[in-house]
């Protein structure tokens, strides 16, 4: 099978490019153009570090980090006077060739790659060999004279240049020679466009033609031996050492089975298998994920090769970081993949393709996700047998752990998301009733799991509850078994707690919705012990807490980092909104008085009716009330939205009210049997004013419908629809000196 095929250092791309460059330099006249192309390769990998040590500045001052990539100190940083080179004459009176002349590799990619390896190369490497092959084959004029020497009867002219069209006419020269005295066919060959592509699979095409042509006279160029290089890649001093080891290894397979992918990619593209879209869909940036990582191996293969205490292979996985941003489309869209092969297997059947079978090709698509999840477990180990003290760029490897651990967070993250999509589809078809609530009011479906739950507002024994985490609320459910889900289409409430001893071990044929708490009304978040979680939430008139217990100390470590982040972002967004108002107000003031986010993220979470349903509004109340003793973990006494306008204007302090603007009134606004709260100005216009309670009434996930109404002082419903309206409203406000305005949407 594919996926057990051994990969040695004769597959790498660095050591193809060193045994090529090697056989090369063992011809005389092909050595001031080897030269030429080392000056330009050494240019471009010292504007790589600068660049790179640039960029590292940048963030650490922005993001005010302790920790920079670049160790810049003593002798790891080099910088070089050779800025730009005139003439080097030699035998063959070879000019200059300017490295303005040399297309920098993704030059335009936001990793700042201007070389064939990633990163900082060691203080004692000037430049990699993939490079400096990459450079003489610019120049043109090397590969006239590997042909004439080849085949000196039908010589070509050797005419050594810095002008982009004279080089380009002798690699076409070449190019012309080798598929008329050397039979190549077209499809063989490269084109002058690959020569100066940035791409690692046009030089790889071009390395294999040279190749063949320099096979043909063997005893010109002859074979290298590589033993020693191959011996000091394999060779074990010591458990950093070993751990390295395996890094380039396992980086080795990786590529060869990325390489794999795209050949199969193309056989899919080539026999009409599948659409394009499709293709891209399996295969989402593969070829670009295949040229990185071909970039990325030949600096772990140079970086195993020297000194430890030189060693940069942080600075390679710092380097690598926006790069991996490649695999995002590719983690998001794998279990599609996966459910596309498993529909086509029929379609992918074919003896004909490099990948026999279906499995085999599963193995194959998760391969670059587990790639990233293992880089954290080497780089941890790497840091772990780096002495500190002798190593110049410890602290480069600590961050280059970071990053990875980060990345790989991402690309999980993505996953579960993707997984959370399908589990809200089959929730919303297990929940017996959702009592008129909207499923898309909540937001996106972060976590879930099976929770035991403890109300501490009241003496109360712990419970299991499925308890979904959304964006903007907590959801609890509690499983309906076999016996209780025919029962509790007739009635809810009526179930014995024998049935539910009897039934434990049965599988839950649905959910009834018992409880839920918005985010926007959490203010506290504790951790009580590595399992538990303790949540208080505040609201106008009622407060509380519970104890959520997980089954482990990841899980509540997620939970709880992530009700926290959805916290915070509230305030964030309450502090944005109002900055120029109610700088002076904090969260907490603001749940105990019932002031609107202003944001999307509403504590009210809308219904798509309200008729028969025991829920409470969510900014009044935070629990499901049965006709009976309630089984949810969060207790309050039951009370009605329906309050009077005296008891409303209470909710509201007077020490709240004394900091509003002058001109300012608190909006109370009675929406269906829901209140919440919004702040308003009275110097706008009254389109100004519906706008607003429209816009509030979206964000909510209602829909405005009917018409806005204020009670006058002597208790008649007036509409708000025409600015005279509208002038009424204000001097009322003004002549009653309060700063609270009731409106119904009726």
């Amino acid at each position: 099978m594919l996926m057990n095929k051994q990969v040695t250092t004769s597959d790498s791309l660095y050591y193809i490019c060193l045994r090529l460059k090697k056989r090369l330099e063992s011809v005389s006249q092909l050595k001031p153009y080897l030269n030429l192309a080392y000056s330009s390769a050494e240019v471009l990998s010292e504007n790589q570090a600068l660049l790179l040590s640039q960029k590292s500045t940048t963030s650490s001052s922005s993001s005010n980090q302790h920790h920079s990539f670049n160790s810049s100190n003593g002798s790891n940083f080099r910088v070089s006077a050779l800025s730009n080179f005139s003439s080097t004459s030699d035998d063959t009176s070879t000019n200059s060739n300017s490295t303005s002349q040399l297309n920098s590799p993704t030059s335009g990619a936001p990793g700042l790659i201007n070389t064939f390896c990633a990163g900082v190369l060691p203080a004692t490497v000037n430049c990699d060999p993939v490079t400096q092959l990459w450079a003489l084959f610019q120049q043109g004029s090397p590969l006239c004279v590997i042909f004439n020497i080849i085949k000196p009867a039908y010589s070509l002219p050797v005419i050594s240049s810095d002008d982009m069209k004279t080089c380009k006419k002798s690699i076409y020269d070449f190019i012309l020679a080798c598929k008329n005295y050397l039979n190549f066919d077209n499809s063989e060959l490269f084109t002058i466009s690959n020569v100066f592509s940035n791409e690692t699979e046009d030089l790889i095409k071009i390395i294999k033609v040279i190749t063949q042509v320099i096979d043909l006279a063997p005893s010109i160029f002859k074979n290298v031996d590589l033993t020693e290089e191959f011996k000091q890649a394999a060779a074990v001093t010591d458990s950093k050492s070993k751990v390295l080891k395996e890094l380039v290894e396992t980086e080795r397979k990786y590529v060869n089975d990325l390489e794999t992918l795209v050949t199969y990619k193309e056989q899919l593209l080539n026999f009409n298998i599948i659409s394009s879209e499709d293709l891209y869909m399996l295969f989402p940036n593969l070829n670009d994920i295949l040229d990185f990582q071909r970039r990325f191996l030949v600096s772990l293969e140079i970086n195993n090769l020297i000194d430890p205490k030189y060693q940069r292979v942080g600075s390679v996985f710092i380097h690598a970081q926006s790069f991996f941003k490649s695999y995002e489309p590719w983690s998001i869209g794998q279990k599609a993949a996966i459910d596309f092969i498993n529909t086509s297997s029929m379609k992918l059947k074919n003896n004909s393709l490099i990948i026999g079978n279906e499995l085999e090709l599963q193995s194959f698509l998760i391969k670059p996700v587990q790639r990233l999840c293992k880089y954290p477990l080497l780089l941890r180990e790497l840091v772990k047998y780096t002495d500190p003290n002798t190593s110049n760029n410890y602290n480069e490897l600590n961050l280059a752990l970071e990053i990875s651990k980060k990345i790989a967070n991402d690309i999980n993250e993505n996953q579960r998301r993707v997984e959370n999509v399908e589990v809200l589809k089959k929730l919303y078809d297990k929940v017996v009733d959702w009592k008129g609530y909207n499923v898309n009011s909540f937001g996106e479906l972060l976590f879930f799991d099976k929770i035991v739950v403890k109300d501490n507002s009241k003496s109360s024994e712990e419970r299991e509850f499925q308890v979904y985490l959304f964006e903007n609320i907590i959801i609890f459910f509690k499983e309906l078994l076999p016996q209780q889900k025919k029962s509790s289409i007739a009635s809810l409430k009526k179930k014995s707690q024998t049935n539910l001893l009897s039934n434990v071990n049965q599988e839950a044929l649905g959910f009834e919705l018992k409880g839920r708490i918005s985010i926007a009304n959490i203010y506290n978040i504790s951790t009580v012990n590595p399992y538990l979680l303790n949540i208080s939430w505040s609201g106008m008139k009622d407060t509380g807490s519970f104890l959520m217990k997980f089954k482990n100390e990841e899980i509540r470590t997620n939970w709880e980092s992530c009700i926290r982040k959805l916290v915070a972002n509230l305030q964030d967004d309450y502090n944005n909104s109002n900055t120029s108002t109610l700088n002076n107000l904090n969260l907490n003031e603001r749940r105990s008085n019932g002031i609107s986010m202003g944001s999307n993220r509403s504590s009210y979470i809308s219904r798509t009716n309200s008729e028969s349903t025991t829920f409470q509004a969510l900014s009044n109340n935070y629990q499901l009330h049965s006709r009976q003793q309630s089984e949810i973990p969060i207790s309050s006494s039951k009370r009605s939205t329906q309050d009077s306008i005296q008891s409303t204007k209470r909710s509201i302090s007077e020490s709240y009210k004394n900091q509003l603007p002058n001109n300012s009134v608190i909006v109370k606004l009675m929406y269906e049997k829901d209140l919440f709260t919004l702040m308003t100005p009275l110097d706008i216009s009254v389109d100004e004013f519906l706008s607003k309670i429209e816009k509030k009434i979206k964000q909510c996930g209602g829909v405005m419908k009917g018409k806005v109404k204020y009670q006058d002082e002597d208790g008649d419903f007036i509409v708000i629809q025409s600015d005279d309206d509208w002038s009424l409203v204000k001097e009322m406000m003004k002549e009653v000196g309060d700063k609270v305005l009731n409106v119904w949407v009726a």
